[in-house]
């Protein structure tokens, strides 16, 4: 009777919990790759542009 339908209502909720607390999960993990990915695209532009300004430097020089 009622006590069953609690216990299901509680074991739904506690299914639909844990469901969300996984998709919480991933999308912080996700989140956190996706910045971790952005900072090595930043990083390696900016040693490229480093890295241009040093051959035109240089070549300034030479001329």
């Amino acid at each position: 009777g009622d006590e069953a339908k609690a216990v299901a209502t509680e074991k739904v909720g506690t299914a639909e919990a844990s469901v969300m607390g996984l998709k919480f999960n991933a999308e912080a993990t996700g989140i956190k790759e996706k910045a971790e990915s952005m900072k090595l695209f930043h990083d390696a532009g900016k040693e490229h542009e480093e890295f241009k300004l040093q051959l035109n430097k240089d070549k300034d020089i030479e001329i």
